[in-house]
């Protein structure tokens, strides 16, 4: 514990002065350092780099707050995202230890079969192909040791956390406390192979009789906390492009079946998988979806999926007081913030998205220009909205990377009618579909009165109202 804490400390405490010095030069007086943007750049690749080289908590830690523009600076966020889960598997000695000491039975014993070599090694675990009782599985093991590692760096960081309180009173700060507690919670759901064996055998039962969604079947006596297996299926991996268009798989059908795959997760069950990255997602040959990993998921209540919607709604409407409203109830603004700087930020925002004179180029800049600012703004976003959302970005680049002129939401309107029939009958969707249309429309008569808007925001002017 004693020297972990001191590597830790070694390892980030420059960072941490050096954050503490963009604030005030000498740490506890002074005007703010203004550094360039290469500047940041290098620091925030040579963070990235020490964060790596702490472990598995700090690799996992550093991934949530690398989704979270809210809170981070941009440049950082994009150095954040080349940070991979993947390191050396543990020796095979270990593998078999384990695996003994969870089955009570030798590797030999269990499996007719087992494969050595890991198909990955991650942070937390590592997986092995096997066969267990004739069929082929998947055989995931936790790292020894992991548990009371996260468990020692959890509290480092929150003594961290303390000690940067004392310097700094902010809302980014507050925000970072409450990530770190979930993050607490969500690592220890992940680290409970049964919990994700329940997730498994629950969205087996939401998805059975699907003709587009695999669900492998888990094999619960050879589960425990630390050991899984599951049904193994062959699939690409969905960024596999090439690959996928070799095997002249239907590219469009398999975007429209990832799309009402999770639309139906989260508009319909309730229940969503919220770690969708490209090694969590195989597609098979007749382009069904295969989903490997289920150590996250949330539960999305009823009022949160309605209020998602009329968050929707406001947003096609363009009704700024409804949108901040709906924010204010949903706790995602701090209560002192001033409505007038919200409601300036959301016109603009809002404005960005329907103004169709603006080029794509032009669109880019005012998203960068948001982005590099957004850190500042006092917004709470819970991890939910923050989970689906990047759901819904990584979607739309799997998207992209078939198509470059791929519309998201062009893309899932006929899929949200597929949902909204099957829950609503065929006359929901008309009724829905009418009432968007029809306040949509009435928007861009009123892009005109947002020019002055648009001409603060080419003064950045907006940077300083979102201070």
């Amino acid at each position: 514990m004693i020297l972990r804490i001191f590597v830790v400390w070694y390892c980030l405490a420059p960072f941490l002065l050096a954050f503490l010095r963009d604030r005030r030069r000498w740490i506890f007086i002074g005007l703010p350092r203004s550094l360039s943007d290469e500047a940041h750049r290098e620091r925030a690749r040579r963070l990235t780099g020490r964060i790596a080289s702490l472990g598995p908590s700090f690799i996992k830690l550093a991934q949530v707050f690398g989704i979270r523009a809210d809170i981070v600076p941009q440049i950082y966020l994009e150095e954040l995202a080349k940070l991979h889960d993947q390191v050396p598997p543990f020796p095979t000695s270990e593998l078999r230890k384990r695996i003994h000491s969870e089955l009570k039975r030798p590797l030999e014993a269990v499996f007719e079969e087992f494969h050595e070599e890991p198909l990955a090694a991650a942070s937390l675990g590592q997986v092995h192909r096997a066969r267990f009782r004739g069929e082929d599985v998947i055989v995931k093991v936790l790292r020894p040791g992991v548990e009371e590692l996260v468990a020692t760096d959890i509290r480092i960081v929150q003594n961290l956390l303390f000690v940067i309180e004392q310097f700094i009173d902010h809302h980014t700060i507050r925000a970072a406390r409450a990530i770190i507690e979930e993050f607490s919670r969500v690592i220890a759901e992940e680290m409970d192979f049964q919990h994700e064996a329940d997730n498994i055998e629950r969205f087996g039962e939401l998805f059975r009789g699907s003709d587009f969604i695999i669900i492998p079947k888990v094999y619960r006596e050879a589960t425990t906390t630390r050991v899984l297996v599951m049904q193994f299926f062959e699939g690409f991996r969905v960024t596999e492009v090439d690959e996928i268009v070799r095997h002249n798989i239907d590219v469009e059908k398999m975007i429209e079946n990832l799309i009402e795959f999770y639309g139906d997760q989260l508009l319909i069950h309730g229940f969503f998988h919220a770690d969708p990255h490209p090694g969590n997602i195989l597609i098979r040959p007749d382009a069904r979806i295969v989903l490997v990993d289920y150590g996250m998921v949330l539960e999305i209540s009823s009022d949160f999926k309605q209020d998602l919607v009329r968050i929707a709604i406001a947003g096609v409407r363009r009704d700024v007081d409804d949108l901040i409203n709906l924010f204010y109830k949903l706790d995602l603004l701090e209560p002192d913030v001033s409505p007038a700087i919200v409601k300036e930020a959301a016109q603009t925002i809002i404005s960005i998205h329907y103004d169709k004179r603006l080029t794509q180029r032009q669109i880019q800049e005012f998203t960068n220009q948001i982005l590099n600012t957004f850190y500042r703004f006092p917004l709470r976003l819970p991890s939910s909205l923050v989970y689906i959302l990047r759901t819904a970005v990584l979607i739309e680049g799997i998207g992209l990377a078939y198509d470059p002129h791929f519309d998201g939401i062009r893309a899932a309107t006929p899929i949200a009618k597929k949902i909204v029939d099957r829950t609503l009958g065929p006359s929901g969707w008309p009724t829905i579909k009418d009432r968007i249309v029809k306040e949509g429309l009435a928007f861009y008569t009123l892009l005109g009165d947002m020019e002055s808007v648009f001409a603060r925001a080419g003064r950045d002017q907006v940077r300083v109202g979102l201070h």
